[in-house]
């Protein structure tokens, strides 16, 4: 689960899928996990990370050291506005930019009693609102958690990658009269915490051959 930018113009306040692949990347230095969305994907699109600054080419960062700080030019005379303008400007690419946090999300561990949330998730809707309209079905966390699933992650988004471009020129099988599928997308999330569900909940679900299955099963 996910929060839905206001800008989206949906009327849900979140939107969710249900993944059928989910694996734990690393614990050190930082708790990395992954998963993938097949695009198009609405879900894709809220959790897709914000651009990271451009990157300054070296030759650009090494002429902005040697030049002077306009504020302390040994000089009797002020430099020009323009002048000034484009040195405050050159100090400001060159200076080290902080990324902005990639959107949070919440990951529930299913349950075999969560395969009707699973199914209404794993569908196509452009508005989820019906989803989460009974709030007994979710914690009150922002984003919420499935009440009796397994446990929950909370993550924030570190990057993603488009699967499509990872072969570089090696040819496609899927290319159809009308062009190629567009593939599915990598997210690669930072865990911020995790917490154990409720007491006999019963067994994991599992998404095998094509249906959601007991574990025992």
């Amino acid at each position: 689960m996910t929060r839905v930018p206001e800008a989206s113009g949906s009327k849900s306040r979140y939107h969710g899928t249900t993944l059928s692949s989910f694996t734990s990347l690393t614990l050190h230095p930082h708790p990395l996990v992954a998963f993938s969305v097949r695009l198009p994907s609405r879900m894709a699109d809220y959790l897709r990370p914000p651009p990271k600054p451009a990157q300054i080419p070296a030759a650009l960062q090494q002429l902005a050291s040697t030049l002077p700080n306009p504020s302390k030019l040994p000089i009797p005379i002020p430099l020009p506005q323009p002048a000034l303008d484009l040195l405050a400007s050159i100090s400001r690419l060159t200076s080290p930019q902080p990324s902005s946090p990639g959107p949070e999300l919440t990951v529930s561990l299913l349950a075999k009693s969560n395969e009707p949330i699973a199914r209404a998730l794993s569908t196509a809707q452009a508005d989820q609102s019906s989803t989460f309209a009974t709030p007994e079905t979710w914690d009150g966390t922002d984003p919420p958690a499935l009440v009796g699933s397994i446990g929950k992650l909370r993550c924030e988004v570190v990057t993603s990658i488009p699967l499509r471009d990872v072969c570089g020129g090696c040819e496609l099988d899927n290319v159809g009269a009308e062009g190629s599928h567009p593939g599915s997308e990598l997210f690669i999330c930072r865990v911020l915490s995790v917490e154990d569900g409720q007491q006999g909940v019963g067994k994991p679900m599992l998404y095998w051959r094509h249906k959601y299955v007991g574990l025992e099963e």
